[in-house]
Formats: C-alpha cells, sequence, structure tokens
C-alpha cells in the first residue's frame, strides 16, 4: 500500500508500524464512504419497500467496511482491552474482575466464581432472573388506550385527533409486543363483521378438524350455487381478511379490510346477487400449537418468551406448517383446487392478486390453464416491482389472455387509474394505483377500478384490451422498475430497485440492482 500512503499522517498519538497501518487502510477506503451513506439511507427510509431496503442491508455488509469505529475495536481487541465484550459496563477487563468478584456486577453471583484449573480462567455467568421481563400488553382496545370512533377510525382516547402510536420505546421487542396486541383487537372486531357479511371461515384442508392443522379462507355461503366468484390473493405477511393495518387506523376498518371490497362486490357490482367471495389465506401459514391456529411470521415473532433478550421460538419445519401449505404457492394451489371443486357448472372466476398472491396465481394457471380456459373471466394485479410475465409464462394461449383481460396496477404518484408505460415487460395494461409508497395500500385504493373492470368485461361479450401507446417516462421501465434516488454533495445520484421474482412455489428467482 505504499502507493497509497499519504505524505502527513492525520493522527494524534503514537506512531508505530500499526497505526500507519490503520491510517493508510482508512485513507484507501474513504472514497466508498458516499456509497456507503447513500445504503445506509435507502436502510433507515421506512418510506420504500422492505425489498429494497434489505437488498441495500446486504450491498451494505458486503463492502469495505475498514472506518474509524472498527479500526479502534480491531486494534483494543488486539491489545487485550476487549471493548467490545465489556463496553457496556464501560470498564477494562482487570475493574470488571475485580468489581465481579465483589459482587458488584449486576446478574453475576458474588460466591461460588468457576475456576478451570487447567486455563486458570475465572469464569462467570449472568442467572436468568436478572434479565429483563418478557414486555406484555393486553389484547384489549380499552386497555390499550384506544377507541374506534364514529368514523370506524382508531383513535387515542387521552387525545381524540391521534392515530396508534407505535414508537413508545426504543426496544424493537416492546414495539412488537404492543403492535401485535393492536392486530389482535382488530381482528377480533373484524370477524362478527365478516360474518354479518355472509363471509364463513373455512379450513383447508376441508377433512381437518377445529384442533388439526389448518389454514383459514374465508368463503361466502353461497359458492357452491354463484355464477361469479371473486377470488382475493393477498400478500404473503398480512393476517386473513386484512388489506393493511395501517389504512385501518388511518380511513377505517371497513377500508383496511375486505369489507368495503366484499361488500362492493356483493351489491354494487351488476351480478351481486350471484357473486360468491373467496378470500384466500397466504400469509397465516405457521401453525401455532399451543394456540391450535395459524398465523403470520409476525405474529409467531411477538409470541410470549421467556424474557425480553431471548432469541424466540424455534420455527419447526414440520411440525409448525401445514401439510399442503408449506408456502404461499402451495397455498394459492391449494385455494385454486377449492374453488374448482366447489364452483359450479359455468361459473366464472375474477381474479384479484396484489403483489405475491398476483405473481403466483399467474405461475399457477401457466401451468394449468388447460383446466382453467373458460373458467377465468379476468385478472387485475396489483404490483410494487417489475413482473416480467412474457418471460415467465411459457403456455401461449394463457399469455395471449393475459395481455387481452388482465390489468396492471403499479405503485406510481399519477392519479388513481391513469395509464402508464409498462405493457412490454410485464404484458398488459398497466395503470397508477394511486399509491405513490406502500404496496399494501393498492388493494384499498384500486380495488373499485378492479371491479369497474370485472364489470366491464361481463358486460362486453368477447371483450379485449386495447393496447394502449404510453410514453416510456412514465411507468414501469423495462431495465428494473422504480428509481432510488440520495443526494451526494451537489449531485443527485439514481440507481434502479431491486426486484425480485417468486420461484414456481413461492421461492425466489432472479433479480436485479
Amino acid at each position: 500500500m505504499a502507493q497509497f500512503r499519504a505524505k502527513t499522517l492525520d493522527i494524534g498519538c503514537f506512531v508505530n508500524a500499526r497505526v500507519i497501518r490503520d491510517h493508510t487502510k482508512r485513507k484507501v477506503f474513504e472514497q466508498y464512504e458516499s456509497q456507503r451513506q447513500a445504503l445506509r439511507y435507502i436502510i433507515r427510509n421506512t418510506t420504500l419497500p422492505q425489498r429494497a431496503r434489505a437488498a441495500a442491508q446486504l450491498q451494505l455488509s458486503q463492502m469495505h467496511c475498514y472506518t474509524r469505529s472498527t479500526q479502534i475495536n480491531n486494534r483494543c481487541i488486539a491489545g487485550g482491552k476487549s471493548r467490545g465484550v465489556l463496553k457496556d459496563f464501560r470498564m477494562a477487563r482487570f475493574p470488571f474482575r475485580m468489581h465481579a468478584l465483589a459482587g458488584e456486577i449486576p446478574g453475576v453471583r458474588k460466591a461460588n466464581p468457576q475456576y478451570h484449573s487447567r486455563s486458570g480462567i475465572t469464569m462467570f455467568r449472568r442467572s436468568w432472573g436478572s434479565l429483563p421481563k418478557d414486555p406484555e400488553f393486553p389484547h384489549d382496545l380499552e386497555k390499550l388506550g384506544y377507541y374506534i370512533n364514529e368514523k370506524d377510525q382508531i383513535r387515542s382516547i387521552e387525545f381524540p385527533d391521534r392515530e396508534f402510536h407505535y414508537f413508545i420505546s426504543k426496544n424493537d421487542r416492546v414495539l412488537d409486543k404492543q403492535r401485535e396486541a393492536m392486530d389482535d383487537c382488530i381482528r377480533k372486531t373484524l370477524s362478527p363483521r365478516f360474518t354479518a357479511l355472509n363471509l364463513t371461515t373455512t379450513r383447508l384442508p376441508p377433512t381437518a378438524s377445529p384442533s388439526d392443522p389448518h389454514i383459514p379462507i374465508l368463503t361466502s355461503t353461497n359458492l357452491p350455487t354463484a355464477k361469479r366468484i371473486l377470488l382475493y390473493l393477498g400478500e404473503h405477511d398480512q393476517d386473513l381478511g386484512i388489506l393493511a393495518y395501517r389504512v385501518c387506523g388511518q380511513s377505517s376498518l371497513a377500508a383496511g379490510s375486505v369489507l368495503n371490497l366484499t361488500r362492493d362486490a356483493l351489491h354494487g357490482s351488476q351480478q351481486g346477487a350471484h357473486t360468491a367471495v373467496v378470500i384466500a389465506n397466504p400469509g397465516q401459514l405457521v401453525w401455532y400449537r399451543g394456540g391450535a391456529r395459524a398465523m403470520t411470521l409476525k405474529s409467531w415473532n411477538a409470541l410470549p418468551q421467556r424474557n425480553g433478550v431471548s432469541g424466540g421460538k424455534r420455527l419447526d419445519a414440520v411440525r409448525n406448517r401445514v401439510e399442503g401449505h408449506e408456502d404461499a404457492g402451495q397455498h394459492v394451489a391449494r385455494v385454486m383446487e377449492f374453488v374448482a371443486e366447489r364452483m359450479c357448472e359455468g361459473a366464472v372466476v375474477d381474479v384479484i392478486g396484489i403483489v405475491e398472491g398476483g405473481e403466483l396465481c399467474v405461475r399457477y394457471l401457466d401451468r394449468h390453464w388447460e383446466e382453467w380456459k373458460g373458467r377465468i373471466r379476468a385478472m387485475a394485479v396489483g404490483l410494487n416491482y417489475v413482473f416480467r410475465v412474457p418471460d415467465v409464462v411459457r403456455d401461449e394461449e394463457f399469455l395471449r389472455f393475459w395481455s387481452k383481460r388482465a390489468r396492471a396496477y403499479l405503485i406510481h404518484p399519477s392519479p388513481l387509474d391513469e395509464p402508464l408505460h409498462g405493457r412490454d415487460p410485464i404484458g398488459c395494461n398497466c395503470f397508477s394505483s394511486g399509491e405513490a409508497l406502500f404496496s399494501e395500500c393498492i388493494a384499498p385504493t384500486a380495488y373499485p377500478k378492479m371491479l369497474a373492470f370485472f364489470d366491464l368485461v361481463d358486460s362486453v361479450p368477447g371483450y379485449e384490451e386495447v393496447e394502449l401507446e404510453v410514453p416510456v417516462e412514465k411507468g414501469a421501465d423495462g431495465e428494473g422498475g422504480r428509481i432510488v434516488q440520495w443526494v451526494e454533495g451537489d449531485v443527485v445520484r439514481t440507481a434502479p430497485m431491486v426486484t425480485f421474482s417468486m420461484g414456481e412455489e413461492g421461492g425466489r428467482g432472479e433479480g436485479t440492482l
């Protein structure tokens, strides 16, 4: 590294070969600091999709990271101070040992320290009782300090104009437990409302008893006799019947769940009297044996633990899964098979798929189009990434159907239902969903236009979509979709956002950065 060595050293300590080496490395890797800062901004920006933030975190972990903090930490470890181990106590190793022997360190027993005769090391351990307890919150809306106002919105009892306050602590465990308690209150409130709309809970597989491993879905009571079936396939991280928890708190419980969607499909469409609704459940695929119920991975991580800092419950790949529903792709296949067995002769199916739900349905129909052609009437999907359907679909007949009877509603700041560029990479006409940030808000915002599209297909015999000519700069481009921007000095940098494609049964496919 002699060719990179600076003429002057900006150090204020004793100079030796190791210090010069550290200084040289720091100068060499300074050129990556601006890129690291941009990646840190993407990671901390909660308005970006989770996939983009995860990809930025992965790229940051693979970059050179020899900054001043790691330099100091490595130097202390090499010098025997072990700052990375004892920094929580703010003391070096020898004072820590003296305080521990005197019983002045919380959680370290004073009596009977274990001495290893061979290595000559005195060992200390922390007792379980000294660890912080797992936080608990009541699963009751009033005890949490909230209520449902006359507009069906969740508001604070103390401050009626305030919504749900998530950041009550800097401890992530406290935040997760409070959020799960609030989500459970929302689920309990919505359950009787689903029943009032004739949405019953159906167990898959159908032969399972309430205590057997099963995945619940919502189906209309008139499913066997309905001439039209609306199938909703949501995201892989949402609870049954929930479109977006954030919409439940901000707009209303009906808007953030399938209540408004179901009500408009049954009573607001042209064929409402002959319509049935099926709500799939690709999110609650973890079977909790202690409670005999299915749940999302988020709810699983919020289950009670031994203490507040343990690693959580182990997820068994067999015991905590339901046979035939091991992942979202298999669950979508089982739901499609369930609908095919229950639907009457001559009935048609309209599909709404949001993000992974829409993609997995497309992949399933590509493999089973011979069974479903003539049954699927139209499809509407909501996407926050570029799903290259022409590159994925192998069945030419289904690809022609997709181009003529499908619409894609994309994450975009343009007004709702405004045409966007994207037909070439996605394979069908693309429109703005009216939502610019969160994929979970696509369905609450765009579902009226999706239902209107289904009514249009129903009212026009032999309906086919007309290819829309939209400028390239508006919508999904063919090289990676949305763009991430950040400021680097006086220059605005841009980079394509990471886009992924789901595998055959829900696994990750190819992606671009």
